[in-house]
């Protein structure tokens, strides 16, 4: 259901009174150079109205939850429901601060509170990266992203003019850029200069092109608009030399050449672009919120100037969006898996192994004929993971492409005294590719080898022994076991009724989102752990704005996951727009007032779920629940339905 997202961007030239032959001439000229990082120039042929000299700045969000105390995040409150001693004024920005790694956070400390408070406010700093480390320069975001709930008012930070306004389902969704004009640099203010402020994702815009705007003034409301998974607003600056606003560092063939859009940002592509073209936002209004002087207009303003400039009307305003046509803005584009140079891994193992034993794990790459590739080039290496190093250890984790210049290559797993199951699991680039158990047990009988991975067509799936054909989950759960979204237990059980915790929730809906999965991301919650093997799929969904943890800084990944909390998971990775309005309550114990009321009315609606009268919030899921819910989403897509019935199958 995942649905690609696509916005527009436009390249406004500054100099609009030079004539005819100069303005073709820059245009045939700006065609030529922009490439493939635009695809259409919007020319305006309106003087831009004057606005009042500047006189220093304000946030543009000024009042944000006190995280440590409201203990709900932002998805699950809106601004008009908070009450005054709830909010704090937003806290000051400060890089230094942010990069404080939250396992030397200690809870009850005031200075580490404010700290927390930081850090839950910017959830992406300025050059930042989607790693949630708080480490400007890590990646190459172009903007701060302000963690509010729906509804939070946005100032204008200055007095400008508003440039641009754009009403999307996609991309940076509803958005507003204002021009400032003879404004200080932000290294020198006696240096006079032009910037764009950007305020992108909102829920209302409250301002028009061409209208001058005062500094303080509301110019629209927080939401997540566009391609956006939670609310916030990207706030941006551009200088006056960006080639078009809001701008973007890098293409869309520069982001697929490392593997897609997360992964350009968090390798940092385009960094030189977003330090030439863009200013650290916050640094900028934090250096003068307390600004005393005023900065005259360098020039008088031409006679045909109409300060008071607006849309004469919707056909004015449409023929305008008309001339736009999508570019490269790549907030919006869906991340491309990078395609290897070969089509699958196979993996040949040993099922059980004694303690204190060894095995050798032979790893070959297919081609798309299912023959053995050699001599392949990549540069990302092969990732090996292994969910319990307590059981199974393996002497090598990443394979470069020249282990594999003569054909497979080989690595050793070694049990540990402890017995029980280890699941090995073999990625590329975030994308799965084998994944199999090892049971370590004094006794062996039994033990088969087996492959995994690659295209064995005459593979037998396994039957569960514990699955009777008369469970009410027994479609759902082998249907999903032959897509190889769920799996089974070593011992050859599944386990209906056992509970699902919150990373296997993550793990399963994953698996039918589409998305990919980035390898290597820290995650920094204090009490999960990157060498785990939910690590990825953690850092995936929080840098998707699937889950982002509790206030006090904690996942609890371990804990079993609620029936409200899969669905709200289970909704925003699948990108499904939940109608907030209730009207009536969902379900005979379901407040219409409650938070989660949305994500109630959804699933009685669609009938996604397996509960027709109660829905019991607050009761853990349980696998064939998961399953059930899992396959219900399936059918729909598959059967292009919008309310499932048992009739329906695939």
């Amino acid at each position: 259901m995942a649905k690609n997202r696509h916005s527009q961007s436009e390249l406004l030239w500054k100099n609009h009174r030079k004539g005819w032959i100069l303005t073709l001439t820059l245009l045939l000229a700006a065609t030529f150079l922009v490439g493939e990082n635009a695809n259409y120039l919007k020319l305006s042929l309106l003087t831009i109205p004057e606005h009042a000299p500047f006189d220093g700045t304000v946030y543009p969000i000024q009042e944000v939850p006190n995280w440590l105390t409201l203990n709900k995040d932002n998805d699950e409150v809106t601004y008009p429901e908070l009450t005054p001693d709830q909010l704090v004024s937003a806290p000051t920005y400060d890089p230094a601060i942010l990069a404080i790694p939250n396992e030397n956070l200690t809870w009850g400390n005031p200075k580490d509170d404010a700290t927390r408070q930081m850090k839950l406010t910017y959830a992406v700093p300025y050059a930042g990266s989607y790693r949630s480390n708080g480490i400007e320069g890590d990646g190459s975001h172009p903007a701060v992203d302000i963690r509010v709930p729906g509804g939070t008012p946005v100032y204008a930070i200055a007095n400008g003019v508003v440039d641009r306004v754009t009403h999307s389902s996609s991309g940076f969704g509803n958005l507003i850029v204002i021009k400032h004009t003879n404004v200080p640099s932000l290294e020198n203010s006696s240096i006079k200069e032009t910037i764009y402020s950007g305020y992108a994702h909102l829920e209302t815009i409250l301002v028009t092109e061409g209208e001058v705007i005062t500094k303080n003034q509301i110019i629209g409301s927080v939401g997540e608009t566009g391609t956006a998974t939670t609310h916030h607003l990207h706030f941006q600056i551009d200088n006056d030399q960006a080639p078009w606003h809001l701008y973007w560092p890098f293409t869309s063939t520069e982001s697929n050449n490392v593997g897609g859009f997360f992964e350009a940002i968090n390798q940092g592509v385009g960094r030189e672009n977003v330090t030439a073209y863009t200013l650290s936002p916050l640094k900028y209004v934090q250096t003068y919120l307390n600004y005393q002087g005023s900065l005259l207009p360098e020039t008088t303003p031409a006679t045909n100037v109409n300060p008071n400039f607006v849309p004469t009307s919707e056909t004015d305003q449409t023929t305008t969006n008309n001339q736009e046509i999508s570019t490269s803005d790549l907030e919006t584009t869906e991340p491309k898996v990078y395609i290897a140079p070969f089509s699958n891994i196979e993996v040949e193992y040993q099922t059980l192994m004694t303690q204190k034993s060894e095995q050798i794990l032979k790893i070959s790459l297919l081609d798309e004929n299912n023959k053995i590739v050699t001599n392949p080039s990549y540069n990302a290496p092969i990732k090996i993971t292994v969910s319990n190093p307590e059981i199974i250890q393996i002497t090598q984790k990443e394979l470069p492409s020249y282990r594999f210049v003569s054909g497979p290559t080989e690595i050793d797993a070694e049990s540990n005294l402890k017995e029980g199951s280890s699941e090995i699991t073999i990625t590329f680039l975030g994308k799965e590719f084998a994944r199999f158990s090892i049971q370590v047990s004094t006794n062996t009988e039994g033990s088969n080898k087996l492959v995994a991975g690659g295209k064995n067509e005459n593979e037998v799936l396994p039957v569960f022994t514990d699955l009777k054909k008369d469970n009410p989950y027994y479609q759902a759960i082998t249907t999903l076991q032959k897509q190889k979204v769920v799996q089974g237990y070593p011992d050859g059980t599944f386990q209906a009724n056992k509970a699902v915790s919150r990373v296997e929730a993550l793990k399963v809906i994953l698996a039918i989102s589409g998305d990919t999965i980035i390898s290597g991301t820290e995650i920094n919650f204090k009490d999960t752990k990157n060498d785990q093997w939910y690590s990825d799929y953690l850092a995936t969904a929080q840098m998707l704005g699937i889950v982002q943890g509790y206030p006090d800084g904690t996942f609890k990944p371990d804990q079993e996951v609620n029936r409200v909390e899969f669905i709200k998971m289970l909704t925003k990775a699948l990108k499904i727009d939940v109608d907030p309005v209730v009207i009536d309550n969902p379900y005979l114990d379901i407040n219409r007032l409650e938070w989660y009321a949305p994500y109630a009315q959804f699933v009685k609606e669609t009938n996604i779920s397996p509960w027709n009268t109660n829905l019991a919030p607050s009761t853990a899921m349980s696998r064939g629940e998961v399953a059930e819910m899992l396959y219900r989403i399936l059918v729909l897509e598959e059967k292009n339905a919008t309310v499932y019935t048992s009739d329906l199958t695939i």
